[in-house]
């Protein structure tokens, strides 16, 4: 009976801690999409600022005036200095801000600086185009510093020959972009001045153009955030897996998510819990989907597997097999000695009658009393009964 029992709490206890463990992945996998996506947040914020300080860093303003308002008229070499100041402008702010590229656009969206920045060297260049294009570029290795002799006639840079496709941005802006296979935070920041209206006799404000900067979600961040919450974490779009950490997950359904009928925001994005079986192998799945005007543009994986839940219950399983066994070494001992010190006298008295029912009546026919519970009382009832009845023979 001990036995069984044992058993069947040993059953209870894996289905309960099986239930329990599931609960702690979810609550796991909700944990961990809302790290990512505060650390996504934060990231929103800080680029934005970053790119606000482009925009209005010290005499940006006047430069982009200048040259929207010159550089038709004048000769290359006397808006040089200003296309080299303001290049340079930006590249020390992304330095420090961990920006993967940053634009300066004019008021009608042609590029007229860019810098490209990765952990091993820098790219930057810019373009004059009056009378005939000019290009210039300067590459930087880590620790290089910018000067005069850094910048180099360049016949063609692909990053400033398209015109920004779509609508200038006139207000602050950030969202995500997918940038060459990456998913991206992309920010907007109008530059704004004052410029003096012939037709009104007036000092306007105007827009001369904005800075656009880029920060790709590559592997950096899935590494980090997967340290911090000790999940594995993939980014899918609609052309499948983009970054992660279990690359054998590489597709996903993206058309399962609806288009946003409300203005989007990252931190009020319900996560989605679910499973998932990636080559035979089970996963407890969180979905963080990601979303550029009203349609979704990625989701966000976080991952736990299925095996480490099933190793715990299994570890609880063992230990709980482990105390069971050790109470029944414990206890059998004493099961045996309570058992016998039960059984000898009512073993006594089966015997006792056995032989007076043979002919066999000897007054020496008793059984010792060792307790006053009933087996104690029929020993004596016994002793009585043989006594009488040796008496009444002889």
């Amino acid at each position: 009976m001990l036995v069984v029992a044992m058993f069947l709490s040993a059953v209870v206890v894996s289905v309960i801690v099986n239930s329990q463990n599931r609960e702690a992945s979810n609550s796991l996998l909700s944990n961990s999409s809302k790290i990512i996506r505060e650390a996504i947040s934060e990231r929103q914020y800080k680029l934005l600022c970053d790119t606000r300080q482009m925009a209005s860093e010290n005499r940006m303003v006047g430069r982009m005036k200048f040259l929207v308002e010159n550089r038709a008229s004048f000769d290359f070499m006397m808006v040089k200095p200003t296309y080299h100041e303001m290049t340079e402008a930006i590249y020390n702010i992304a330095l420090t801000a961990h920006v993967s590229k940053a634009f300066i656009y004019d008021n009608s969206g042609r590029p007229v600086s860019f810098i490209a920045i990765n952990n091993d060297w820098s790219y930057l260049g810019y373009a004059h185009r009056f009378p005939s294009t000019v290009y210039e570029a300067a590459y930087m290795n880590p620790g290089d510093k910018l000067t005069y002799e850094s910048w180099k006639p360049e016949i063609f840079l692909a990053d400033i020959e398209s015109e920004f496709d779509g609508i200038i941005p006139e207000q602050e802006a950030i969202r995500f972009e997918i940038i060459n296979g990456m998913l991206c935070l992309a920010a907007y920041v109008p530059i704004v001045g004052v410029s003096y209206n012939r037709e009104t006799d007036s000092v306007d404000p105007r827009q001369f153009g904005f800075v656009r900067t880029i920060q790709s979600i590559d592997d950096g961040f899935i590494d980090r955030m997967s340290r911090l919450t000790g999940t594995r974490i993939n980014i899918f779009t609609r052309d499948g897996l983009v970054t992660g950490n279990l690359k054998k997950y590489s597709t996903f359904d993206m058309d399962a998510f609806e288009e946003a009928k409300w203005e989007w925001d990252i931190n009020k994005q319900e996560i989605l819990l679910n499973d998932v079986t990636v080559e035979g192998n089970g996963f407890y799945q969180g979905v963080l989907p990601v979303y550029s005007d009203a349609k979704c543009l990625a989701a966000i994986v976080s991952l736990y597997s299925k095996d480490i839940v099933r190793a715990n219950t299994l570890q609880m399983i063992k230990l709980l097999s482990i105390v069971f066994v050790a109470c029944i070494l414990f206890v059998l001992p004493f099961t045996v000695a309570f058992s016998n010190s039960m059984a000898r006298p009512i073993t006594r008295v089966v015997a006792g009658l056995r032989e007076m029912a043979q002919g066999k009546w000897d007054a020496s026919i008793q059984v010792d009393v060792k307790s006053n519970d009933e087996i104690g009382e029929l020993a004596k009832k016994f002793n009585v009964f043989a006594t009488t009845t040796v008496s009444y023979t002889h």
